[in-house]
């Protein structure tokens, strides 16, 4: 299998000497895949390299390509709070085409704010060891996919 991609991940990080906290950020990747083993009949052949991925057509311009599996997906969050993201999937091969869209609220970074505003030293324990989330998603599918 070959597998290649690129992501993007920027955002504000506060940062002091007590701890690291990502006001904001946004993330946001893309790959390729191709199953480099070909078979016709009872004929196998390998491909090498990248296979049939192009990584101009198939990474940069997302054109379909018959022959490639791909992903897509982006994050944003909002103080270590909220996340919001949402993805797509795209399998020409197996007929397989879906969206994703999502959610996430976590405590990470309202610890963080305790411990901006605390002068007690053991909230730092909980900061850097502790979180809880809830993750929520939906999939939305094409009338095609399986």
């Amino acid at each position: 299998m070959a597998r290649i991609g690129y992501n993007i991940d920027t955002g504000i990080l506060m940062n002091d000497n007590k701890m690291d906290w990502r006001l904001i950020s946004y993330k946001w990747a893309r790959e390729a895949e191709d199953l480099l083993v070909k078979r016709s009949g009872s004929q196998v052949k390998y491909q090498s390299g990248l296979g049939d991925i192009d990584f101009f057509h198939d990474l940069i311009e997302w054109k379909s390509n018959p022959n490639i599996v791909k992903r897509q997906g982006w994050e944003f969050n909002f103080v270590e709070i909220f996340y919001y993201r949402n993805g797509k999937y795209e399998d020409p091969e197996g007929q397989t085409f879906y969206k994703t869209t999502g959610y996430g609220i976590g405590i990470a970074g309202l610890l963080k704010l305790i411990q901006i505003h605390s002068p007690n030293q053991h909230i730092k324990f909980f900061v850097d060891h502790f979180d809880i989330q809830y993750q929520w998603s939906e999939i939305e599918t094409s009338s095609i996919s399986p």
